[in-house]
């Protein structure tokens, strides 16, 4: 496997964890918004520190000029997850189990998406992973 194509998800996979890690250590006494709030800040802080890296050459308000109207989206997305997993952990949800059973819920709901819109194979071996997916989230839910 090539290094271009494999880096980005390990550093996607190293992000998460780092993310659900630190989402569970939050003390119960700060504000979620406000959290929210400083970690986006400082996130959007670095984004922009690292523009050049991504496009040398390139100036802000270029790449800044780039950006599509659908981020607002991808800003709701963001905030729904975020708040979602910190409440979740909040309300006791387990770091081992939460991860994997929101993904596996998001692939099952992305799958039509992928194929209605994105024009995505549901191939019988897709489907046999869908059914996995559902044993092991069944699994993972049992209360051992």
């Amino acid at each position: 496997m090539k290094a271009a194509f494999l880096a980005p998800f390990l550093l996607a996979v190293a992000g998460l964890a780092t993310y659900h890690i630190a989402q569970k250590a939050v003390p119960v006494a700060a504000h979620p918004l406000a959290l929210l709030a400083v970690a986006y800040a400082i996130a959007a802080a670095a984004c922009v520190a690292m523009l050049p890296f991504f496009s040398p050459g390139q100036s802000l308000r270029a790449a800044f000029g780039t950006v599509p109207w659908m981020v607002v989206f991808v800003a709701l997305g963001m905030l729904g997850l975020e708040i979602g997993y910190l409440l979740a952990y909040r309300a006791g949800w387990q770091l081992s189990i939460t991860a994997v059973a929101a993904s596996t819920l998001v692939a099952l709901v992305l799958v039509p998406v992928g194929a209605a819109f994105f024009r995505e194979a549901i191939t019988p071996t897709r489907v046999a992973g869908i059914v996995l997916c559902l044993v092991g989230l069944a699994l993972l839910a049992r209360r051992a």
